[in-house]
């Protein structure tokens, strides 16, 4: 595969879009300036290079998402079925800026606190209704109530149908944030009809969608199948592809999720049974980065593995003994064993990669400390007496006992406790199963749409002196403002300790031979629209 060129930075526009908006945007001040990656392949003969891409084929895509419902989860890994079904009323470019979705245009009026936005008319769910206002209220106000929607919830005064094409938005402060928040899939603000969603709770979850987007889910077998096909009416913008922006064209007839593990995902896409391993295990791209039958797309920086804390019960709800673990571990060790080719890694405190506007060193110091007396003398500071902490952990996650001996070496006693997927996402919405786990993140568009910084996130971290610096990066009047608070926020993360981040990863998609062109896209809730199969 030809390399792909590196993409440019987004265009910076904030004084621009800041108040009036009434034509589409391509993207925001807010958006992550990002680089895309090229990609290898093992072959010779890459299809990507001869082929014009043709609608047909079937897309088989390695895993089954523990959920189709977005607003039932704050795992982005179970919002990629709903990134090729639903769409927001923005979206994300392959650098995660923000471009126009389902709003025709919009407008925002800073001293009013007030978003307008009028819709695109014309526009069909898959259940043959048209897209109307009542369904973005109702399609907000889920959001609102969802773990992922945390934030805009905090935003939200409140939002309703002014016709049956134009809805208001008034905020509880001024926010220049609200599209960053609204976009897709970079949040899971999708637009589903009213009439299935309305007084709907997002802890109800749906196992079935009804959304605007080029595929419709056709079936849902948890743990066992996905299946979605062309939606045939799909009404589709007329803006350049970027991303999940512009136009979506659905090459595939038909894309189905299969099950798959981190011991057999390379076996899958070797034989034919799988054509995208999405977030394809690190440790395992050296075996079959020379293979002539896969690709690997990479982006720099795109990932990284964290551990989260709980903060809200059990020991490591004590601020010290999080400091304790933090001190205790060598990141370069742990993240060796996440990526053993470097090529694929960087050690890095930042939570955003170095060219993005967000990228910050605050509380670098703590960072990769690797120092178990400090530890010990946190350890003895905090009272901790060798009582037992509970990590979970996924198959994926491979490169946990190397945390968990760390850890021992620095005298914790840690029990750590492999989980599937669906049992996973249960225990950790139990505060009183855990006390630790394993967890990642990935590109984010602007900070608010970092879904583990959000008070309902499992960890549940939510001190006053976040939340007083949440309320006034927010309401921040420009990207300088916000960037000022956010120093402050990761110099608060490193000192609070709701988490830890081991250091930068690639974000790696493998493909099979199957795929004709694999365009990049930041995230990991990425759609496969755009993506032709080889005829």
């Amino acid at each position: 595969m030809t390399p792909r060129r590196s993409r440019g930075t987004s265009s910076h526009r904030s004084e621009q879009m800041k108040y009036q908006r009434s034509v589409p945007i391509v993207a925001v001040a807010l958006a992550a300036v990002v680089i895309l990656s090229g990609c290898t392949s093992g072959g010779t003969n890459n299809p990507t290079e001869s082929v014009t891409p043709v609608p047909g084929g079937v897309i088989n895509v390695a895993g089954i998402p523990s959920a189709v419902d977005p607003m039932s989860t704050s795992s982005r890994a179970a919002w990629r079925v709903a990134a090729q079904a639903c769409e927001g009323l923005f979206a994300n470019t392959a650098e995660l800026g923000v471009a126009d979705g389902l709003v025709e245009s919009w407008s925002y009026d800073e001293p009013g606190k007030a978003y307008h936005f009028a819709l695109r008319k014309g526009v069909p769910f898959q259940d043959g209704t048209e897209l109307k206002a009542a369904d973005v209220v109702a399609s907000l106000q889920r959001f609102a109530a969802s773990a992922p929607g945390a934030t805009f919830k905090t935003l939200m005064e409140s939002v309703t149908a002014v016709d049956d094409y134009n809805v208001d938005l008034i905020l509880t402060q001024p926010s220049g944030a609200i599209p960053a928040l609204l976009a897709t899939p970079d949040t899971a603000a999708y637009i589903m009809p009213a009439s299935i969603v309305q007084g709907r709770a997002p802890t109800d979850a749906l196992t079935s969608l009804v959304c605007t987007g080029p595929y419709k889910l056709d079936s849902y077998v948890p743990d066992q199948s996905v299946t979605l096909s062309r939606f045939a009416e799909y009404a589709a913008r007329t803006d350049p592809s970027d991303g999940a922006a512009g136009a979506k064209i659905a090459y595939a007839d038909t894309i189905n999720f299969v099950p798959s593990t981190s011991a057999n995902v390379s076996n899958l896409l070797v034989s034919g049974q799988a054509d995208i391993a999405p977030d394809f295990p690190l440790d395992q791209v050296t075996t079959v980065e020379n293979n002539p039958a896969v690709t690997v797309n990479a982006i720099e920086s795109g990932a990284y593995p964290l551990m989260q804390f709980n903060t809200r019960n059990g020991l490591l709800a004590n601020p010290t003994l999080r400091q304790a673990v933090q001190a205790a571990l060598d990141d370069t060790t742990v993240m060796a064993a996440i990526a053993p080719d470097q090529k694929y890694a960087s050690i890095d405190s930042s939570l955003f990669p170095a060219d993005s506007p967000w990228y910050s060193k605050e509380g670098s110091d703590s960072y990769n400390a690797n120092d178990v007396d400090l530890s010990k003398q946190l350890q003895k500071k905090a009272g901790y007496n060798g009582e037992e902490l509970v990590l979970l952990y996924q198959a994926a996650d491979s490169y946990t006992p190397v945390v968990v001996q760390q850890l021992q070496d620095a005298g914790f006693n840690v029990r750590a406790d492999l989980l599937d997927s669906a049992a996973f996402t249960a225990a950790r919405g139990d505060d009183s199963k855990w006390n630790m786990f394993m967890s990642g993140g990935t590109s984010y568009g602007d900070p608010l749409t970092v879904v583990f910084l959000g008070a309902n996130f499992p960890g549940w971290w939510n001190t006053p002196e976040k939340q007083a610096l949440m309320a006034e990066f927010t309401a921040g009047a420009t990207q300088e403002d916000r960037k000022v608070v956010w120093d402050k926020l990761q110099a608060l993360i490193y000192e609070q300790a709701p988490f830890v981040r081991f250091g930068g990863r690639s974000q790696i998609d493998v493909t099979s031979s199957h795929i004709a062109d694999y365009p990049a896209m930041r995230g990991s809730a990425r759609g496969f629209y755009n993506v032709p199969v080889a005829q």
